[in-house]
């Protein structure tokens, strides 16, 4: 297997790659082969997040605060 899983794996914070938001996910589910990534989304200072599924192409690694 590829180094995916290192930055895409269960468990890893990611941001959308458009950028247009501060909101950080964590990847709740990971399924490499049909490249679906479960995210649970919040929002800092939120007390409830959402879920929703994605593609690896649209997801870019949280490299901590910028």
């Amino acid at each position: 297997m590829s180094n995916i899983s290192r930055h895409y794996g269960a468990g890893k914070l990611v941001k959308l790659r458009d950028g247009s938001d501060r909101t950080v996910g964590t990847i709740q589910n990971a399924d490499h082969r049909n490249d679906r990534y479960q995210i649970m989304w919040k929002r800092p200072g939120a007390l409830r997040g959402h879920i929703s599924l994605h593609s690896r192409m649209a997801l870019v690694p949280f490299r901590g605060v910028s």
